[in-house]
């Protein structure tokens, strides 16, 4: 399989996407029209639900956060040892899906990257069966911060990458 996705590319997504999926998009990452009309699907309650829970990991991400700092010691004169944390420029995220949509991956993945200081982070989902995109998981990968660098959006359209 890995080899056809490299030999095939897209195409082989496509037809993979058709066999194990049922689905067949127009284009695998999702437009802001799309993320818009997901999350208008969705009852007031879930969405209520889904900030309640991402404001609780994002105030313990950022209470974490608080007690990594920085460490510079001089050990001799001259000599200096410590470490520094520096985010990591982006990162993919992995909400799991299909039969059984996980979106609470996307709080406990996405929400600490960008509390971190990540600036780009791009999550994907594999579809459920036959219907494309949850909306609820559509919904909590947005609000967690799932996002996509405009450089990259323009280089990768296209090129079969999956998410927001």
């Amino acid at each position: 399989m890995l080899a056809d996705l490299e030999a095939h590319g897209l195409e082989a997504v496509r037809r993979y996407s058709r066999k194990f999926d049922d689905w067949d998009p127009h284009g695998f990452e999702l437009t802001p029209g799309q993320i818009q009309e997901a999350i208008g699907r969705l009852d007031p309650q879930v969405l209520r639900d889904t900030d309640f829970c991402q404001g609780n990991v994002r105030a313990f991400a950022r209470a974490q956060l608080a007690t990594l700092r920085p460490l510079e010691v001089e050990l001799r004169p001259g000599v200096f040892l410590g470490h520094r944390h520096v985010p990591v420029g982006a990162v993919g995220a992995y909400v799991p899906g299909g039969r059984y949509p996980m979106f609470g991956s996307a709080q406990m993945s996405i929400i600490p990257a960008k509390v971190a200081g990540v600036e780009s982070v791009v999550a994907c989902t594999p579809p459920v069966k036959g219907q494309g995109w949850y909306p609820a998981t559509i919904n909590a990968m947005k609000k967690a911060g799932a996002d996509r660098d405009p450089g990259d959006r323009r280089r990768r359209r296209g090129s079969g990458a999956g998410g927001l």
